[in-house]
């Protein structure tokens, strides 16, 4: 009897102290949260998360209604640029495109994908084709420069 309670009190503690530990991963993660409010800026995760869910709702349930977050693939991640991310997302169940290449050229920088696969850009709440973006204002011709370099390297 006394074996059982010694090992039931060792259990116990255990538990507490794992407990404890996820305790400080939370609160860690919280503190993180606030700081990057007081900061005003936004984390790289925080816009990568609510693009995601964006693209799910704009682009992939509206075909299907069951779709979740797990068919939304971020197949390039092209980099931040005042809090706008440029990126092509795919659905994973339907990724399958004609072999068609898609001219774009802004500026200087020639941006020809093969179609379907669309260079988009999460600002706010909503996405736009990278042409519209730039032309928005929403990227500076300096973005612009690191964002094909970093197509052309991918």
């Amino acid at each position: 009897m006394i074996k059982k309670l010694i090992i039931l009190v060792i259990f116990s503690c255990i538990l507490f102290i794992g407990g404890c530990r996820n305790d400080n991963r939370i609160n860690d993660a919280v503190e993180e949260e606030q700081n990057v409010m007081q900061d005003g800026n936004v984390s790289e995760t925080s816009i990568v998360e609510k693009a995601t869910q964006c693209y799910l709702d704009t682009f992939i349930k509206p075909n299907r209604k069951d779709a979740t977050i797990s068919d939304v693939w971020l197949y390039k991640n092209l980099g931040i640029y005042n809090n706008n991310l440029v990126c092509i997302f795919l659905d994973r169940n339907n990724c399958i495109f004609p072999d068609i290449v898609v001219k774009m050229v802004i500026d200087d920088y020639d941006f020809s994908y093969s179609y379907g696969y669309n260079i988009m850009v999460f600002s706010g709440e909503s996405f736009y084709y990278l042409p519209i973006a730039y032309n928005n204002g929403f990227l500076s011709y300096d973005d612009m420069g690191e964002i094909y370099r970093k197509y052309r390297n991918q």
